[in-house]
Parts: C-alpha cells; sequence; structure tokens
C-alpha cells in the first residue's frame, strides 16, 4: 500500500468513526427523549463525555430502560 493510499485509509477510518459516534449521539439523544422527555442537562453532558463502548452500552439499552436512570446506569 503507498503511503497516499495509507493517509487515504486513516482518513476514512477517522471520518467513519466520527459520523458513527455521532450517529450513536444522535440515537441516545432522541429516542430517550421521546419516551422520557427532555433530556436533563447531566445526561446532555454523560453524552458529550462518553466514548463509542459507552455509546454502544447505552444503544443496547433503549428497549429495556424503564427511566432515564436506568438508561444512563454506567
Amino acid at each position: 500500500m503507498t503511503t497516499a493510499e495509507q493517509l487515504l485509509a486513516q482518513g476514512y477510518a477517522k471520518g467513519f468513526a466520527k459520523s458513527y459516534s455521532e450517529g450513536r449521539f444522535e440515537t441516545l439523544t432522541e429516542l430517550p427523549a421521546s419516551e422520557f422527555g427532555d433530556l436533563p442537562q447531566h445526561f446532555i453532558s454523560k453524552l458529550d463525555n462518553a466514548d463509542i463502548e459507552q455509546l454502544e452500552r447505552w444503544v443496547d439499552r433503549i428497549m429495556t430502560a424503564t427511566s432515564l436512570e436506568d438508561f444512563f446506569t454506567d
């Protein structure tokens, strides 16, 4: 693989990861809000500071959480 191809691949991977993370963030703000009402600021702050793995764990809870506290448990 040439240097240009490696740089292109790295750029693609970074762009994909950023888009994926942004999509998860949107999911985690819209769906719980539709079920439980507007998200309090401290939950939005948790989302802002979460890594991809944490976002994934929260996405997995979308269908089973009975409260925002259940949903955002670490």
